[in-house]
């Protein structure tokens, strides 16, 4: 145990490093609005989990028996929470155990970022990861993101495992993850492109392309071994391979409801208005309400959107690739303020990206005069712009080093892939699977020029 300890005590440290400070903050934010105060409105999870294990039904309705089944949300989560509420009814005991699943992630960036880095960018990536404001926020609220991020983040170091020295092992763990990663949030289920992509990147000259193929087929072989059967039980129920119908759904309620209102003279809420209107129709429903979450309306939704898209494509990509830029800008710093009964309704009423495409910069003045809240915001977004130009020089200087060239473009399509797929609905919760690896590149980015300037000085 003292040679373990000895041998790990960095990783002991950071741990506890990490946790300490969080667990702090549970505790205060639990005396100060109990432990409702923790769920936030997103406690959907828990029914969906609770049915699952009690009644054998997987359904997010908790109406009266018998349940109908349904594929909303995605089965990962639900069936963590549940398992924790048998165990301790307390969400208060749910983000006592996120906040550690949070620690062993950090401490996995760290494990991947010296994989391949000294220990100072390694260790100021993972520290930049664990002090990050709005990182305190996520992993005390009862939401998908915290196991998600340390399930695909191990799915990640497996991964640089297997490519430092090819075993087979490091390949199914990797797998296995992704697969758990998925199942909680489905963002990771189309994730295997990217897997191709960067494991040709590292393997590219270094082994046969039979061997590459091998393992490549190997790792989907075992995603789908963790996937498939919930899938196969969607696809046999409600008519789709998929892990979850929300998906779609949520699709139809935020990015074709924005798209419409972009392309025409149609408010928010006007579009909002006529699209369920015209599902309702199309449904042959009384209201909206009765379709919305009910698997079988989905074909509805997804025709609907993607009628409204084909119309205009290359207007659908110019908006995509605008809406996506929040992912990497927005800050999530007013969401603590939660936690203190801050009324936070006229900040989140106000869409930057939106003002911003309009070129509506009088509403944004006003907003930034006329509401203290709004300005955390703009402060988080200066901070998150600072980083990101930080992060962008050290992408250039990595990819000029042949040793670095390799894991860059890895951790480039990384980020490429979450900033390209949280397009419209981009917020900082959807960045933190890409943020380690920017923090990565920005840490590498601080620690050359300070290198560069102990040179300067020492010449002198």
């Amino acid at each position: 145990m003292k040679n373990w300890f000895k041998k790990n005590k960095i990783i002991v440290v950071l741990f506890f490093l990490i946790l300490i400070p969080r667990f702090i903050f549970m505790l205060v934010a639990f005396f100060v609005l109990g432990d409702s105060g923790f769920v936030g409105g997103c406690d959907v999870y828990l029914p969906a989990g609770l049915n699952l294990l009690i009644h054998h039904t997987f359904t997010n309705f908790s109406s009266n028996l018998p349940l109908v089944p349904n594929s909303f949300p995605a089965p990962g989560y639900p069936i963590l929470l549940g398992i924790s509420w048998l165990i301790i009814p307390k969400y208060l005991f749910i983000v006592f155990w996120q906040n550690i699943m949070y620690a062993l992630f950090i401490v996995f960036v760290y494990k991947f970022s010296r994989l391949f880095f000294n220990n100072t960018v390694s260790m100021m990536a993972a520290v930049f990861m664990a002090f990050e404001p709005f990182s305190f926020f996520w992993s005390n609220m009862v939401m998908s993101e915290t196991p998600f991020l340390l399930f695909f983040m191990l799915s990640i170091y497996f991964l640089a495992l297997s490519w430092r020295n090819q075993k087979l092992k490091y390949i199914i763990f990797s797998a296995i993850f992704l697969g758990l990663a998925a199942l909680i949030r489905q963002i990771a289920f189309l994730f295997f492109p990217a897997i191709i992509a960067m494991t040709t990147i590292m393997f590219w000259r270094k082994v046969s392309l039979y061997k590459l193929a091998k393992l490549l087929i190997i790792f989907l072989l075992v995603f789908l071994a963790i996937t498939a059967p919930w899938c196969i039980r969607n696809k046999i129920q409600f008519g789709n391979y998929t892990i979850s119908n929300q998906t779609h759904l949520l699709y139809f309620l935020a990015t074709t409801r924005s798209f419409l209102s972009l392309t025409t003279d149609l408010s928010i809420d006007e579009a909002d208005k006529y699209l369920k209107n015209l599902a309702v129709e199309k449904a042959g429903a009384g209201n909206f309400n009765e379709i919305s979450i009910v698997d079988k309306y989905i074909p509805i939704f997804k025709e609907i959107s993607f009628s409204i898209i084909k119309d205009n494509p290359f207007s659908y990509l110019k908006w995509h690739l605008i809406k996506a830029l929040p992912v990497l800008t927005d800050s999530g710093w007013m969401n603590i303020l939660y936690f203190w009964h801050v009324d936070l309704s006229g900040d989140r009423s106000v869409n930057i990206s939106n003002l911003l495409v309009q070129g509506d910069l009088q509403t944004l003045s006003y907003s930034l005069k006329n509401n203290q809240v709004f300005l955390v915001r703009i402060l988080g977004i200066v901070f998150w712009l600072l980083i990101d130009a930080i992060a962008f020089f050290g992408i250039f200087l990595m990819i000029r080093k042949k040793e670095f060239l390799r894991i860059g473009l890895v951790m480039l399509i990384i980020i490429g892939y979450f900033f390209i797929t949280s397009s419209w609905v981009a917020m900082a919760r959807l960045r933190l699977p890409l943020q380690p690896f920017l923090f990565i590149f920005a840490a590498y980015a601080i620690y050359d020029f300070y290198l560069k300037l102990t040179i300067k000085n020492e010449t002198r």
